[in-house]
């Protein structure tokens, strides 16, 4: 049905009987009808389109409601419209033809007092009263047109509405009368008015989030109300009734356009948002993301976010740079010329109280010539004044970068503000070109709230104000060289982010092509790529692993391979952590950090270890980029990192490694193979509780020499067992030593040949303090019978746990290795009685 259907209609109900709630209840069915079928509008009409065809539909009904409430008074005698002295106004989103599917519907009804021909009372309460029966929510304020200017003084709120305000329907000389009024409020208090709506917006951000994946379409940085309080401004100033009438004026057509093209994507959103919820919502949720693309036509979920973060970007920046332009005649003083004088760096550029202001005729042909100014700003921590959003568009990005002077703003102890004005310019990109691939890329991770560009900015300048100790303590230790190569890796360290690959290899790799071109040492571009690699290991390590494993701390620190990259690292941690949000780097995330980066540090002491676990790291990428490997199951995949001894690593091959780690998943209690081929290779692997008596199977193969016997401590308690002899034995020794190592396995108390060997105490050193988690015991000695044999039995009587061994015999001498498990009873002279039995 057509509204000129609705007229008919209503036309009819009069001549029948003109019982008014009859039509107030056409009125209802014919909006219910129109809600119904909304979401076809919402599908043909998309953003500011759609809001201008919706709020002309509330237009019709309103000044059909009023003309109803006319011809209801007066009959057939009904007057001319003008000459009734109402005129019926909308005001707030109605008023800027921004209506929303769920908004109020904000109306004024103004009436010039004094004039007795009309009951002009009881036409407005008729009129009100015809529109709550019709079902519309009305907010509506009734004003004697002489109260304007006193009214909206009263009140900035009231005079924001009023300044919204659009002839609906009524007197056309009331409304001339009116904006007379409007335009004599829009001059009262001027600049007063101005600094309140300042001062409400600097309220807004405060509590707001820059580049939020989680976005406030009404109140967020650049959201709506950025766009408002734009025309709230111009409309003052400038008496506008629409932003694009300054066009081409006050700002370019280009501007304009680009910042048309956002807000018209925004209000596409918040329709389809509203839709979705059923209710006035303006806060996005991750939630709401996937079907917000799919309303907006976009396939892809991070496409639409980071279109709609671009989106609210342009319309903050064109807001500052605009409205601040607009204002400069009110709000600049004489007093500020001296200010300026006194702060002067260069030609329109100003450093007040550690403030930076930018003077709105500043223009840059180039790039370089642009870098060359940021580099004239003394190296000091100061802050952005809004005026740094004039240089939005007036930098040219003509010309090739000066890479030495990209590599001096590196070198920069304050970076972070240099950082931000090249992104509020939207040079970074050229400057930094890694980082067109991140800009406005929304984290759907679960943790990160802003968008990657943003994180990695805000990571910057927590790492530059870092005042956390013991943090700052290391921070403030470091060397010139550290503290760039610092500041690159942070602000680049998600710089991998949106590709398929796992982003911290992308980040290197593409890190190192960067510096490779800015001509940076070597030393630098291997520091950088190995922070970025592992930027986010600590935080890995330290909430998912057992933080006191040796072996975890080890496989940790022998990737790093230096002290100063863990202590790089740490901090790279401490401000990727803290820029995530207030609450992410508590006390608990704080200690656990802490606890890593102390144990960690240590390990650098031991240089055997380390280097141990860096060739275990070496063969494990081996491994992990074998074939084998990516074709064995997922389950039989993790275990490979749970292998507590490196010296399965450094002994064996990728293949005989996968061997052994699959047996040792299908074991059940024991099994062995003997190879008699060349010489006599034993390998043992038994089950975790299973009890493998190795002293009595050397006892009983004495009449064998011990070339090698290697432990390796597996997983849930399996040790893998090689022993090699000297020479090989015949079909029959075979079969005798396979039944001893049957026996080996039996509990019963077992006979044990008696050896003595002879070791002097120089040949023996015992290390308590090896590391934290194991003592070592070193054997340099005469090669003799039964001498293995013996130590194992001593260690079985001692009930000391070999966790790993090590023996070579080479020219009649052994050189023996144990490592013991340390237990949390043990004592330094239990491993003394243990070395006086051995001597």
């Amino acid at each position: 049905m057509s509204i000129k259907d609705l007229e008919f209609r209503i036309e009819t109900i009069f001549e029948e009987s003109g019982d008014r709630f009859k039509i107030s209840k056409e009125i209802k069915n014919y909006i219910s009808e129109y809600k119904q079928g909304i979401k076809d509008v919402v599908q043909s009409e998309k953003g500011k389109s759609f809001l201008v065809k919706h709020t002309r539909f509330y237009d019709s009904i309103i000044s059909l409601i009023y003309k109803t409430v006319l011809r209801s008074m007066f009959r057939n005698y009904l007057p001319m419209k003008n000459s009734i002295p109402i005129v019926v106004v909308a005001l707030g989103s109605y008023g800027r033809e921004e209506l929303t599917i769920h908004s109020d519907i904000d109306l004024m009804v103004a009436y010039v007092g004094g004039v007795t021909g009309y009951n002009t009372e009881k036409i407005i309460e008729e009129f009100v009263y015809m529109a709550w029966d019709s079902g519309l929510k009305l907010g509506h304020r009734v004003h004697n047109v002489s109260e304007i200017i006193e009214i909206a003084e009263s009140d900035i709120t009231i005079k924001t509405a009023l300044m919204e305000s659009r002839k609906i329907i009524g007197s056309l000389f009331v409304w001339g009368v009116l904006e007379d009024q409007l335009n004599v409020m829009r001059e009262t208090n001027q600049k007063e008015f101005l600094t309140k709506k300042f001062e409400e917006q600097i309220g807004r951000y405060r509590s707001g989030s820059i580049n939020s994946m989680e976005s406030d379409l009404k109140d967020g940085f650049g959201g709506l109300r950025d766009a408002n309080s734009l025309f709230w401004v111009l409309n003052a100033i400038y008496r506008v009734n629409h932003i694009k009438d300054l066009a081409g004026e006050l700002f370019s057509d280009e501007a304009y356009r680009r910042f048309s093209q956002s807000l018209d994507f925004l209000y596409g959103v918040r329709t389809a948002l509203h839709l979705s919820t059923k209710k006035k919502r303006d806060k996005i949720s991750l939630d709401d993301i996937p079907y917000l693309s799919e309303a907006m036509s976009i396939n892809s979920h991070v496409q639409f976010s980071q279109k709609l973060i671009q989106s609210m970007w342009n319309i903050h920046g064109f807001y500052t740079k605009i409205a601040r332009e607009a204002v400069k005649p009110i709000f600049f003083t004489d007093s500020n010329i001296i200010k300026l004088r006194e702060g002067r760096i260069s030609k329109g550029v100003y450093l007040i109280d550690k403030t930076l202001y930018i003077s709105s005729n500043l223009y840059f042909r180039n790039i370089n010539s642009f870098l060359k100014m940021l580099l004239s700003l003394p190296d000091v921590e100061f802050k952005l004044n809004s005026t740094i959003y004039s240089l939005i568009d007036r930098v040219e990005t003509s010309g090739e970068v000066d890479k030495k002077r990209v590599v001096r703003l590196f070198k920069r102890e304050h970076l972070y503000s240099i950082i931000e004005i090249l992104y509020i310019t939207s040079t970074i990109e050229r400057v930094f070109p890694p980082f067109e691939k991140v800009m406005f890329l929304p984290q759907f991770d679960g943790y990160h709230k802003h968008s990657v560009d943003t994180h990695s900015l805000y990571s910057l300048k927590e790492l530059e104000r870092i005042d956390i100790e013991p943090f700052k303590s290391i921070y403030h230790s470091l060397s010139r060289e550290e503290l760039m190569v610092l500041k690159i890796a942070t602000l680049f360290h998600d710089i991998g982010k949106g590709r398929v690959e796992e982003h911290s290899r992308v980040g290197a790799k593409v890190m190192r092509g960067f510096l490779k071109e800015l001509g940076v040492t070597e030393d630098i571009i291997n520091r950088v790529a190995l922070l970025i690699r592992y930027h986010t290991m600590m935080t890995d390590i330290a909430y998912h692993d057992d933080i006191y494993s040796e072996k975890v701390i080890f496989s940790f620190t022998s990737k790093l391979k230096e002290e100063i990259n863990l202590k790089l690292l740490y901090i790279l941690t401490y401000a990727d952590v803290k820029s995530v949000s207030e609450n992410t780097l508590n006390s608990y995330s704080r200690n656990l950090l802490g606890k890593l980066y102390e144990n960690s540090i240590l390990s650098f002491n031991n240089e055997e270890l380390l280097k141990e676990s860096e060739k275990r790291e070496k063969k494990e990428r081996q491994i992990y980029n074998s074939e084998r490997y990516n074709t064995l199951p997922r389950t039989i995949q993790k275990l490979f990192p749970r292998i507590e001894t490196n010296l399965l690593f450094l002994k064996l091959q990728t293949d005989e490694i996968i061997d052994i780690v699959k047996r040792a998943k299908e074991i059940d209690r024991f099994e062995y193979q003997m190879d008699r081929r060349e010489f006599l290779s034993l390998k043992v692997m038994r089950r975790g509780g299973e009890n493998f008596d190795i002293a009595y199977l050397l006892n009983r193969v004495d009449f064998l020499s011990v070339v090698s016997l290697d432990i390796f401590e597996l997983f849930d308690g399996i040790k893998f067992f090689q022993i090699d002899f000297l020479e090989t034995v015949s079909e029959e020794d075979a079969m005798y030593i396979g039944h001893i190592i049957e026996d080996s396995f039996i509990q019963n108390r077992k006979k044990f040949k008696k050896i003595a060997p002879h070791i002097n105490a120089d040949e023996v050193d015992l290390n308590y303090n090896y590391s934290t988690n194991y003592i070592k015991l070193s054997i340099h000695t005469n090669n003799q019978n039964g001498l293995l044999a013996f130590l194992f039995k001593l260690f079985e009587d001692e009930k000391i746990d070999v966790i790993s061994s090590k023996t070579q015999t080479f020219k009649k001498r052994v050189k023996d290795t144990f490592l013991f498990k340390r237990e949390t009873e043990d004592s330094e002279d239990r491993y003394i009685d243990l070395l006086k039995k051995i001597i």
